[in-house]
Order: structure tokens, then sequence, then C-alpha cells
């Protein structure tokens, strides 16, 4: 069965950070380096930065707390990858001097608020493409129509995956250990999940 070869599944990429605090996810944008000049803070998804594209060029440097990724495209695409990505568990934002004048979109990974359990579901490798996410209740954002190549997960939260709608069908549960998994690239390219539920409620396992 096509659904459960997901069971063979390779995962490459995979970042684990298992002592990270419960952060809002952000980024604040200086105009001049060393965090200086005027700034703006993004703490949404922005699938087209054109209205903050003339500040985006004055940008010098930065401040962000979480998993933020930068795409060069609008609609979260490029080739090749997110262009840039914060990875920041502490609550103590990261700081560096860094241009942002060649990006075009943004989001952070997961759950805005990492002490609660989500998973974003990506349509390409290294999440960039359409996203479905999955919050604490098991809730779909969308319909999920696409196979999933890459995934985020934060907070503390296991999930079972259904090929039906309405938590039918073949399944497979996904346990995470950590607080969060970033998964890169995800071969579930078999697959299309139809729903999802919080908890491991199917004897197919696949451990993070």
């Amino acid at each position: 069965m096509k659904f459960l070869s997901c069971i063979l599944c390779l995962f490459l990429g995979v970042a684990v950070f298992d002592t990270v605090l419960g952060v809002k996810q952000y980024i604040t944008l200086y105009e001049d380096a060393s965090q200086q000049g005027a700034n703006l803070t993004l703490d949404r998804h922005y699938a087209n930065l054109s209205e903050h594209k003339e500040f985006l060029a004055e940008v010098s440097s930065f401040c962000a707390v979480g998993w933020i990724a930068f795409y060069t495209n609008v609609d979260y695409n490029l080739e090749g990858g997110v262009a840039f990505m914060v990875d920041n568990g502490d609550a103590q934002p990261k700081c560096q001097n860094r241009i942002f004048s060649n990006y075009n979109s943004m989001r952070y990974l997961g759950n805005h608020d990492t002490d609660l359990p989500g998973v974003s579901l990506y349509s390409k490798t290294s999440y960039h493409g359409d996203e479905v996410f999955v919050n604490e209740n098991g809730a779909l954002s969308t319909n999920l129509t696409f196979p999933i190549y890459s995934l985020a997960i934060t907070g503390w939260g296991n999930y079972t995956f259904y090929e039906g709608g309405n938590q039918t069908g073949p399944s497979w549960c996904l346990l995470s250990s950590q607080k969060v998994h970033l998964v890169a690239e995800l071969d579930i390219s078999q697959s299309i999940i139809g729903s999802v539920s919080m908890g491991c409620n199917s004897t197919t396992v696949m451990r993070l």
C-alpha cells in the first residue's frame, strides 16, 4: 500500500531542539548596523513583503526569536531551499548584521507560540512552497491536497495522519521526542494526507 510506504521514510536535515523555551516568534529589522536606527517588527506570515519593500531596502541588522524563514520570491517559493532562516530557540533575541533587500516573503515555522503544540507541513523541501498548519487541537488550517516534503514541529505533541478525511483510512503516527523538530526533507511523496488528529492513534509509528 502506497500510503504505508511512508514507514520507510528517509529524514534528511533534521534539526532538534530539546531545551528551547516557550517563546513568541518574531523578528525586528533595523535600518542601521548593530541594531540601531528606525526599526520594524514582523511577527506573522507575509506571502508578499511588498508593503515593507522600501524599508527592507534600508535594513542593515536584525534581532529575532524563533525559527523564521525568508524567501527570495513571493509566496514562499525559491530555487534551492530557504534563502535565509533564523534559528533561535532562546528567549533572548539573536542579533546580527544582515541585508534583507533580496527577500520577498517570510514566515515563522510551526506555532507562533512555541509553548503550544503545532506542526507545519510543506509542499516542498526546506520549508518552502504551500503550507498547512495543524494546531494544538489537531485541526487543519486548510485542506491538505499535496504530498508533504518537509515539516516543522513546535511544542510537545504527537500527531496521527490519515489518508482519508475525518480521521479515516490508513494512518501513521508521528512521535516527537523533543520540543522542536525541523525536518528539511521528508520523503512521503507517495502519500496524500486527508486529515490529522492529536495523539498517537495508529499502529504504524514513525519516531523523530
